[in-house]
């Protein structure tokens, strides 16, 4: 009876994730640089008008990414501090200036133009 419900959720997140990619895709555009830029925060904004709830939107799915990123950290330096005895601050201060050279500098490669 529990693979029933596991296919009944699939199946709901399939639905879901497949609505998400039309409506992205239909409400995209291109920016500045000729990039085409799109998700959530574009179609509540520009399909249903409501600007408001997009920005409200985005402010929380930057604060998701910030605690998911916080637990992770902690996941990873307890776990290193428990197998190898690292301590726990310096392996917080090198994820945090990694993490901060990602974000900041981000993937070159994705920079090239293919055009």
């Amino acid at each position: 009876m529990r693979f029933f419900w596991m296919w009944v959720v699939a199946l709901i997140g399939m639905a879901t994730k497949y609505a998400e990619i039309v409506l992205g895709l239909r409400y995209r555009e291109q920016n500045k640089e000729g990039e085409w830029v799109g998700g959530a925060m574009y179609y509540i904004k520009k399909g249903l008008g409501w600007k408001p709830l997009a920005n409200l939107f985005a402010f929380f799915l930057m604060l998701e990414i910030f605690a998911s990123t916080m637990v992770q950290s902690n996941s990873i330096s307890t776990q290193l501090e428990s197998a190898f005895g690292f301590n726990k601050v310096i392996v917080g201060i090198f994820l945090v200036i990694l993490i901060g050279i990602i974000v900041v500098g981000g993937d070159q490669t994705s920079r090239k133009s293919y055009r």
